[in-house]
């Protein structure tokens, strides 16, 4: 017992040094490691799994070795129930140390399962955090790229508004230049001395005309200037909106907008929707979180709760659905021509959203049952 109990202890404290370095390690890498990372971790929770599979069998094989003895007791008692003499036992069977043996495997077998169960949980935990927070930074840069690009739309508001000053002082450039053209015109036909004047006012207005053709020409490569930043903004934006997508697609985290189900709902009757989640993910908690919200918005009565084993519609275990469902009364939920409450769903969502639909008769024609299990990684 000491030599399991130390086991044990070593098993555990190694999981622990392990969760800790890689935490760490999310901490300093890039956004490759960090695909490295949680691959360790799977890893790890699935051979954490396979050797708790492994100490079940063990206790069944030792549970059976016992039975051959278990069934010579049973023997006896059937015989001093009726009152017989029992059959003289063969002291050198094999039954003694089968059970004997059995006994051992069960007993290590029962340790083994509380030993990688326990390693087994401190792993999916672990993986967990990880996907957790590898969402919030995906957010954070998200954010980051939005207060970016409304800096970027300022500037490029201001050198507009520059650009149209330079535009307004150039025109009244050239009006000046032209009275005092006008001027000068008026000047000659009157004296000779408002010939020189006329000269001068002459070289006035071409000056002039040379500072509106050079504050044109700013304006042009203001102009310029301004449509590179928008197209680097812009281009800058897609390529943030495409690696937020491609980690979004291989991390199966979905994203809904409530406001965006809710205007699509619109164009549906008002029903009773029933939300059922799997609770023992963040991502899909906080996904069932934002069609409920969105049901909110757009009127319709809404509630959700974790889906439990016991919960069943129409003989089907809501418990063990794999994909996401919507549950109706009939399969032409919308009741009219509009399209249904699933594809405006899918609609709503980023990227899209995989699911299924099917009718149970067991539900009021005004209800529908929504059923989100844990997300499916690529």
């Amino acid at each position: 017992m000491k030599w399991v109990y130390s086991s044990l202890n070593h098993a555990m404290l190694s999981s622990t040094l392990y969760t800790q370095s890689l935490s760490v390690g999310l901490v300093i890498s890039d956004s490759t490691a960090i695909d490295t990372v949680r691959q360790s971790l799977a890893d790890a929770s699935d051979r954490w799994f396979f050797w708790l599979i492994a100490s079940s069998m063990v206790v069944a094989v030792g549970v059976a070795l016992e039975a051959p003895e278990a069934t010579i007791a049973l023997r006896k008692w059937f015989a001093l129930r009726r009152g017989k003499t029992p059959k003289q036992d063969d002291e050198k069977s094999f039954v003694v140390p089968a059970a004997y043996l059995g006994l051992l495997l069960v007993i290590i077998g029962v340790i083994g399962e509380g030993l990688f169960e326990a390693l087994a949980s401190r792993a999916e935990t672990a993986l967990r955090a990880h996907d957790e927070l590898i969402l919030a930074q995906a957010i954070g840069k998200a954010g980051d790229a939005k207060k970016s690009a409304e800096e970027a739309a300022a500037a490029a508001a201001h050198a507009q508004d520059s650009a149209n000053g330079a535009v307004l002082d150039a025109k009244q450039a050239r009006t000046t230049s032209q009275r005092s053209i006008s001027e000068a015109e008026n000047s000659l036909r009157t004296s000779g001395e408002a010939s020189k004047a006329a000269s001068d006012a002459m070289i006035i207005s071409r000056k002039a005309s040379e500072e509106a053709a050079v504050l044109e020409r700013r304006e042009q490569r203001l102009e310029e200037a301004t449509a590179k930043a928008e197209m680097g903004i812009n281009e800058q934006m897609a390529a943030n909106f495409n690696s937020f997508n491609s980690y979004l697609r291989g991390s199966g985290i979905r994203v809904l907008r409530p406001e965006k189900l809710a205007n699509n709902l619109k164009v549906l009757p008002k029903k009773t929707v029933e939300i059922l989640f799997k609770s023992d993910d963040t991502e899909v908690d906080l996904f069932a979180s934002s069609v409920y919200q969105g049901l909110h918005l757009a009127g319709w009565n809404a509630s959700m709760r974790p889906v439990k084993p016991e919960d069943r519609l129409c003989g089907r275990e809501l418990y063990k659905e794999e994909i996401s469902a919507v549950i109706t009364h009939d399969l032409n939920s919308s009741g009219t021509n509009q399209p249904d409450f699933q594809t405006q769903l899918g609609m709503s969502a980023e990227l899209g959203l995989s699911t299924a639909h099917w009718a149970c008769s067991e539900l009021p024609e005004d209800k529908i049952v929504l059923v989100f299990p844990t997300r499916r990684r690529e």
